[in-house]
């Protein structure tokens, strides 16, 4: 009876909402490349401005640092390799809420042929 106590009150005061927080951005973030999330128009619209937001923030931003720090070859070149990365997916996050594709149709189940006995 107290080992069962004591593993309902463990249960009970586990931290879920952290792992389910960052599974949650996870997810998000996963899907947001992906054609599946652009099924509305809404998600669209919020994809579009998600992506030139990131397009903008990864293109202008390092070059307004730049000119501030001074230029390093060696940071300039950690820059340019991660900043191509997120310009790569601010792209396709663009392209994939502009393009729309017919979404297939639900093809219905295929009965099973009957058995003659």
């Amino acid at each position: 009876m107290h080992d069962e106590l004591v593993k309902d009150l463990r249960l009970r005061q586990r931290n879920i909402v952290f792992p389910d927080t960052v599974r949650n951005g996870g997810i998000f973030y996963r899907n947001l490349p992906s054609k599946s999330i652009h099924a509305f128009t809404s998600h669209r619209i919020f994809a579009l401005f998600f992506g030139f937001y990131m397009l903008m923030d990864r293109l202008v931003f390092p070059l307004i640092v730049g000119v501030f720090r001074g230029f390093n070859w060696l940071d300039d070149l950690v820059i340019a390799l991660m900043t191509s990365l997120w310009i790569a997916v601010a792209i396709k996050i663009i392209v994939n809420a502009l393009v729309r594709e017919d979404r297939p149709k639900a093809q219905l189940p295929k009965p099973y042929p009957r058995i003659k006995i």
